[in-house]
């Protein structure tokens, strides 16, 4: 009776535990020059559009996240981080926009 009863409290938590061992999507710089972005925990196999935009100009790919939800996209820019205000997004239907958080650098005075 008692084996029981463990084994029905092991199986109301493994059921009523989400999936939490998914974790959020993250998009993060990699490199600056060339620019490479790593996106991870995206859908398996979701098409992606990565944006950048870097003052009035924007840039955009799109690729497909692997098996386990990361991909890799490499921009041919040269951006200065100090004087142009860059914004980052990783686009897909299931997962959503994800915002790349910038490094913090420090840049010279003007």
């Amino acid at each position: 009776m008692t084996a029981r009863l463990v084994a029905l409290a092991l199986l109301v938590v493994a059921v009523a535990t989400p999936a939490s061992a998914a974790q959020a999507p993250t998009l993060r710089v990699v490199r600056e020059r060339p620019l490479v972005l790593r996106g991870a925990d995206f859908r398996p196999r979701e098409h992606v559009r990565v944006t950048v935009r870097a003052g009035a100009m924007t840039w955009t790919r799109r690729t497909q996240a692997g098996a386990r939800g990361g991909f890799t996209v490499e921009f041919r820019l040269r951006i200065d981080f100090c004087t142009t205000p860059v914004r980052i997004l990783a686009s897909g239907r299931s997962t959503g926009t994800i915002r790349a958080r910038l490094p913090q650098r420090e840049c010279p005075s003007p």
